[in-house]
């Protein structure tokens, strides 16, 4: 079987989300190296944004994220990714598009991510 992350990362970086949109001038504001849509190494996943250098994923979640199902898939890809020495960082739809990320940046600070 094809591996289909070709395709969907073609997809997925060619149609960001308004709320990814919204969020990326804040990661560059950083000064940090980051990647959109990278494909974290030793999974079948891509992360919306990675401070690589950090070891730092930021996932913007929308309303797919909300189920109880989905909520555990992400807690389980979590896990994963912090046995691959990954800290993740979910930030949901709405505070990408009210400009929120400022605080979850001061969040990450006080949580000794960056």
């Amino acid at each position: 079987m094809p591996n289909p992350l070709p395709a969907r990362l073609w997809r997925l970086l060619h149609h960001p989300t308004a709320p990814e949109l919204a969020l990326e001038p804040h990661i560059a504001a950083m000064g940090r190296p980051y990647r959109f849509q990278f494909p974290i190494p030793g999974t079948p996943w891509i992360a919306d944004f990675a401070l690589v250098a950090d070891r730092v994923l930021v996932e913007v979640d929308g309303k797919s994220h909300q189920s109880a199902a989905a909520i555990e898939k992400d807690r389980l890809r979590d896990e994963k990714t912090a046995s691959l020495g990954w800290r993740t960082v979910r930030v949901t739809n709405e505070q990408a598009l009210r400009a929120d990320f400022p605080q979850v940046l001061e969040w990450m600070r006080l949580d000794s991510v960056l």
